[in-house]
């Protein structure tokens, strides 16, 4: 399998909207199938901020070889594409609007596919100076002639957790002075010459291209349904974005037993967790950041739920959209349960298209007043837990009241 699957340049017009100019080394297959391909390359609001990139992913079909946006338990390959963009914006008097909008994407089966933003700025930079296709093979053989793997044993995912649980331990220093021990532990036979550890336990591996040495970090380990920048899959090293949900309040006076199992006083960061085990329909969004901004907090919300590796099954069993706009409002209406996120303040005022909607300019939580009041499940914890509290307090309720008649009397 190839680092990158395939590499596309695009760009906005005024007149004719975003398009794409190249696609190496062949077009996408299904592209006509795949309506608003270009538009989701290029995110609401980039006019406003010189630089952002965004995300989403792409299933293949085993038995047309054709992708799709939405998963198809019976013939979807079980591990999804990530489309990762890089988007700029320069400021060019020459044109209409006072700027030229460009991106390019790489398709990629690699989680840690934002290691490559350094290739692909070089890249975009590149590809929109010569105007032609030259670069983006140049720049896809570059990454597809290395080996990326550091590790060629399989561990199971729990001695994946175990060993990553103690990497920001005082253990680490030994991991990355004593190679013997090191190796052993992470399973590690024989470590390909070009690789080389870093102080942060990362392994780095260099790519040429344009006559530069450009590092890429590669993770110690890929654990399930952990995807994005982070190195350490235990490591809550986004504590800025954590903080955010675990500040957040819930505005609303709509309530669900299977989402504020504690009525009003529920943690939201409880609600986020219980909106998607319960497989809810869950959208963030900001009209002030960046779409990166909104995807971070989505990949944040994955890795909190997946615990690092722990529950899996939510790449493609559960429809996540990191980027959508107006245009995709149809294939949600398809979906029975997802997770999304917007720059489209439109979403936030049809509550039919969501069950739990997270502003994150405002840091608020809403609960949607369409959203259906199932039965208690009898096997449900989520369900045990809601009805326990509903006992202890009408059972408080009824203490109340004897003693204020015991008072009264």
């Amino acid at each position: 399998m190839p680092n990158v699957e395939y590499l596309i340049s695009s760009e906005f017009h005024v007149d004719k909207g975003p398009s794409l100019n190249h696609q190496y080394p062949s077009e996408i297959p299904g592209l006509p199938k795949l309506p608003f391909f270009a538009e989701l390359m290029i995110p609401d609001q980039i006019h406003k901020r010189e630089e952002d990139y965004t995300l989403f992913f792409l299933h293949k079909n085993t038995r047309t070889g054709e992708f799709e946006y939405k998963f198809n338990a019976a013939e979807s390959e079980p591990d999804p594409y990530f489309v990762y963009t890089i988007v700029n914006n320069v400021s060019d008097s020459t044109v209409k609007r006072g700027s030229v909008i460009k991106a390019l994407s790489l398709v990629t089966k690699l989680t840690y596919f934002k290691h490559f933003k350094p290739l692909l700025i070089i890249g975009l930079d590149r590809c929109y100076s010569s105007a032609n296709i030259d670069e983006l093979k140049m720049l896809f053989h570059a990454i597809n002639c290395k080996n990326f793997e550091v590790s060629d044993t399989d561990h199971s995912v729990v001695k994946k957790l175990l060993i990553t649980s103690i990497l920001d331990l005082p253990l680490n220093e030994k991991l990355y002075f004593d190679e013997a021990f090191r190796n052993k532990l992470l399973g590690i036979k024989k470590i390909h010459e070009e690789l080389f550890i870093r102080r942060d336990l990362s392994f780095n591996s260099i790519v040429s291209f344009n006559n530069m040495k450009i590092p890429v970090k590669l993770p110690v380990f890929s654990l399930p349904d952990t995807i994005g920048d982070y190195l350490n899959p235990t490591d809550l090293n986004f504590k800025p974005n954590l903080l955010n949900i675990l500040d957040a309040a819930i505005v609303t006076n709509h309530h669900n037993n299977e989402l504020t199992i504690y009525g009003q006083a529920t943690p939201p960061i409880v609600v986020l967790i219980n909106a998607i085990l319960t497989g809810k329909k869950v959208i963030f969004m900001s009209y002030e950041n960046s779409a990166g901004y909104i995807i971070d907090h989505i990949l944040l919300a994955l890795k909190l739920i997946t615990g690092g590796g722990i529950l899996t099954g939510l790449l493609t069993h559960y429809n996540i959209f990191p980027m959508i706009d107006v245009s995709k409002v149809s294939l949600l209406s398809e979906c029975d349960s997802y997770m999304a996120g917007t720059i489209n303040p439109f979403f936030k005022s049809n509550d039919k298209l969501w069950d739990l909607f997270i502003d994150l300019d405002k840091n608020e939580f809403h609960i949607s007043s369409q959203i259906s009041e199932p039965e208690f499940s009898r096997h449900s914890i989520i369900g045990e837990d809601a009805r326990f509290l509903s006992n202890l307090q009408l059972s408080f309720a009824i203490t109340m009241t004897i003693l204020l008649l015991c008072n009264s009397s």
